[in-house]
């Protein structure tokens, strides 16, 4: 019953009322301020999983509250389109109101196999009808205009995803200490590799190091089967007991996630902007990471090492178990050095403020072109 009214009664009311009607209200009853609305009738909590595009909507939505009746701005983030995309892009241009674009990565073949043409179609298509476009990385914006094959938008930047420093901040204990070193792989691990990878690393490694795998594990057909071969894979690497397999974890509860340990790995590779790896740096935690994609302008040289990644749309290579292995090394052998340059990477690159009032002047910007 609830799927019929969902189908015959929530959507076409959506679609038809709704969607015209808030924007209609913005238009009449105009606003000097930038009321914005996220594409979503309601953002979920800190406290519920969330990941990637939908915390930054978070962080937004606490400064530009989520105006659902009388808006004049939308604002899209790529990696996390409504299902009304389209049609809500229509309808803001059609009264007046102004979009504004966060892109992420794009679609290509290593990536999405099947299906990649159609996903950056999509993009392509928001992108050339967005008022102001905020990239997430030099990296997404060279991959705007490669693979969506779009003109760049005349009020556009590159903003490096935000973090919190006054939520996410270093223990007050340094490293863990008696020689231990605490190894965190975190995140949404949507190919396998990503933790085939990690535990082929911590096998390279002696027993004073251990791993903590915490977020999703979707690569399977469902979480169980893909956990159920994770730990399969740490019984034939001998890592089974320095192993722990966390799971799903909230935003509120990753701070104390990072605060848990002592160096990030982040095997993914050709990454446009993540999230994690500036609330690990803002949490004092150095990161290893595969040098490709939008990493290396997020980590600098004192807050952690890279290792070599190759930079391919056709097919994705993982970087070497042993480069990570030689990495983590580094970074353990002078913790203490590199867990105050990540903590002073986050301060200068990834402050929250300064992401708002980046935002806030796109905001006005944007408006003062309404006509």
């Amino acid at each position: 019953m609830k799927r019929i009214l969902y189908r015959w009664v929530e959507r076409p009311f959506e679609i038809l009322l709704k969607g015209p009607f808030r924007f209609f209200l913005g238009r009449v009853f105009p606003s000097p301020s930038p009321l914005v609305f996220y594409g979503y009738e309601r953002l979920p909590s800190r406290d519920g999983p969330a990941s990637g595009g939908i915390v930054k909507l978070q962080d937004l939505s606490e400064v530009f509250p989520n105006c659902r009746w009388r808006a004049n701005t939308l604002y899209l983030i790529s990696s996390c389109y409504p299902w009304t995309v389209r049609w809500q892009v229509m309808v803001a241009r059609f009264f007046g109101a102004r979009v504004v674009l966060n892109q992420n990565g794009v679609a290509y073949p290593a990536w999405k196999p099947e299906g990649w043409e159609d996903e950056n179609r999509r993009s392509a298509w928001v992108h050339n009808r967005a008022d102001a476009v905020v990239y997430q990385s030099e990296f997404c914006r060279r991959g705007a205009l490669e693979w969506l094959q779009v003109e760049e938008c005349d009020d556009s930047q590159t903003l490096l995803n935000p973090v919190d420093l006054k939520v996410f901040s270093p223990r007050k204990d340094g490293a863990c200490g008696n020689g231990s070193v605490s190894i965190l792989l975190a995140g949404t691990h949507q190919f396998a590799y990503r933790v085939r990878v990690a535990l082929e690393t911590l096998s390279r490694l002696d027993d004073r190091f251990s791993m903590k795998i915490c977020g999703a594990y979707s690569w399977g057909d469902s979480e169980e089967a893909s956990l159920e071969e994770a730990r399969q894979w740490t019984e034939t690497l001998g890592v089974g007991e320095r192993v722990d397999f966390c799971g799903r974890y909230s935003q509120s509860e990753a701070p104390a996630l990072f605060q848990s340990a002592d160096v990030l790995l982040h095997t993914k590779v050709m990454d446009p902007c993540p999230r994690l790896v500036a609330e690990a740096l803002a949490s004092g935690l150095p990161v290893v990471y595969a040098a490709s994609g939008g990493l290396p302008e997020m980590v600098a040289r004192d807050a952690g090492v890279g290792v070599s990644s190759d930079e391919n749309f056709e097919r994705e290579t993982p970087s070497d178990p042993d480069d990570f292995a030689r990495a983590v090394r580094e970074v353990s052998e002078d913790l203490s050095r590199y867990q105050a340059g990540a903590r002073i990477c986050a301060e200068q690159r990834f402050d929250r403020r300064m992401w708002i009032e980046s935002h806030r002047s796109v905001f006005e910007g944007v408006e003062r072109t309404v006509g």
